[in-house]
């Protein structure tokens, strides 16, 4: 939007000449907020959703809406639209995970012996 119109709305992205506060997508890069990220009030550019999370729709409004890494699953990079893939077999990974092998006892660890 113009500044003499306001921002754009939470969930969407203006970067110049919105005649909407909830754009539709169009030729001058505003539009919804994408899959695998989050769009405050007013914002410019989308911020992709951290590590340990991903989100698989458009429209996120805050951080809050990227959900966390699935348990059995890692999440290894910002702006994902779905979890990386599965943790390494002999690990046990916890919601928000990181990585396919994790030895930090937060996020997961090697499974206990006689275990899987």
């Amino acid at each position: 939007l113009t500044t003499d119109s306001g921002n754009c709305n939470a969930g969407f992205f203006c970067q110049e000449g919105a005649s909407r506060a909830d754009p539709p997508s169009d030729d001058l890069g505003n539009k919804p907020c994408p899959p695998g990220h989050y769009c405050l009030e007013g914002t410019t550019a989308p911020t992709p959703c951290p590590k340990g999370t991903y989100r698989g729709t458009e429209g996120a409004v805050s951080v809050d809406d990227c959900v966390d890494c699935d348990v059995g699953k890692y999440c290894a990079i910002a702006g994902l639209t779905a979890p990386t893939g599965s943790c390494t077999a002999g690990y046990y990974c916890v919601s928000r995970n990181v990585e396919p092998t994790p030895t930090d006892e937060q996020i997961g660890r090697p499974c206990d012996a006689g275990f899987y």
